[in-house]
């Protein structure tokens, strides 16, 4: 992995976020590195992907999300606020899930939709 100074603030900011776009690191990138653009944001995190230094999860809009977690993992998704959170499922969840797919095989990285527990509480009041 080539670690630049650059490389290594969007790897702390991404590792503060937990998940972002690529636009969302850029924002909090550009307050520490003036000057750096999108584009530049965009290639260095397509290539940490790549060495698999990150990782990219499932987004309902299609912008991709990157992940500071590159191990295989569950989420939920907000489908209000699109706040996205790691799950771990534990392996009778799995299994019950594979028996209810006949001959489907789960690859335990499942991704859940729904209303975030914030999102529930402010509509109900």
């Amino acid at each position: 992995m080539r670690n630049t100074p650059q490389t290594t603030v969007i790897l702390e900011e991404l590792h503060t976020l937990g998940h972002a776009t690529n636009r969302q690191l850029w924002e909090n990138v550009a307050k520490k590195i003036h000057g750096i653009t999108l584009p530049s944001i965009h290639r260095t995190t397509q290539r940490l992907r790549q060495e698999g230094v990150i990782g990219c999860a499932p987004n309902l809009q299609g912008e991709g999300i990157l992940d500071a977690n590159p191990l295989p993992h569950s989420h939920f998704m907000c489908r209000q606020c699109n706040t996205l959170t790691d799950v771990k499922l534990n392996e009778s969840t799995v299994e019950q899930l594979q028996s209810q797919l006949d001959q489907a095989v789960i690859e335990k990285c499942l991704f859940i939709a729904g209303i975030c527990r914030k999102c529930v509480s402010t509509t109900s009041s």
